[in-house]
């Protein structure tokens, strides 16, 4: 089944449960969702309403017990396992709240990194690597390792590299947490600046305050569900 052209992600009646021994836990409780085209969307709720579950969803990372989702106008097929790899790889971007950067690789190394497995040349990857790390403002630190960046740095490291691949829909799990004040609204005015330049959707897993100010689209997760 296909969706609207203009739909970046789409999703419909998702359940996921969780057993612990002959205990079951419902961590999501059919819960829909649409992300456009060019959103700049923010999740939230409190601890424990799903909606690190939700993202691990939405981001091809483990499938429902129930449910259907849409990427890029298709059915995702949970039992594709090499097609769900290369929709994650050239679709989705994930931006994590500690970053993930590999220690030993420098900046543009880490930003090249998803690249490594698409048949582009290695002088086209760092071609594309160098220009986004200049759009965050990294130009003068791409030699760097991460432990020589500040996180604020770090984190605009991270945000190049999941946008490397061109993706369709960034999912940016809590990314302003490990920051302060300053350096998080440099990062969402970094954020909101390319959401505008490249068209990219992105969609923020998050209790930021500042964050759900800036979102032009709010859902809030209570229980496993989105509230209406």
């Amino acid at each position: 089944m296909a969706v609207e052209s203009s739909i970046a992600l789409r999703a419909s009646n998702l359940h996921k449960l969780y057993a612990f021994g002959e205990t079951s836990v419902a961590a999501l409780r059919g819960v829909d969702i649409t992300i456009e085209q060019g959103d700049f969307a923010a999740l939230c709720g409190p601890s424990g309403s799903g909606k690190s579950t939700l993202l691990n969803l939405l981001g091809l990372l483990e499938p429902p017990n129930q449910g259907e989702i849409w990427l890029d106008g298709q059915t995702v097929d949970h039992g594709a396992t090499e097609a769900l790899d290369q929709l994650r790889r050239n679709r989705l971007g994930f931006v994590f709240q500690s970053f993930n950067l590999v220690p030993v690789l420098s900046a543009i190394e880490n930003v090249e990194l998803p690249l490594l497995m698409t048949s582009m040349s290695s002088s086209e990857r760092r071609k594309r690597a160098e220009s986004l790390l200049d759009a965050v403002g990294l130009a003068d630190r791409m030699s760097h390792r991460p432990k020589q960046l500040s996180g604020g740095q770090q984190q605009r490291v991270a945000v190049a590299r999941a946008l490397v691949n061109a993706p369709l829909l960034v999912l940016a799990d809590e990314p302003t947490a490990s920051l302060d004040s300053q350096t998080a609204a440099q990062l969402l005015d970094l954020m909101q600046s390319l959401n505008r330049q490249l068209g990219t959707a992105f969609l923020f897993s998050t209790h930021d305050a500042r964050v759900v100010e800036r979102a032009q689209k709010l859902f809030t997760l209570s229980d496993g569900r989105i509230l209406a």
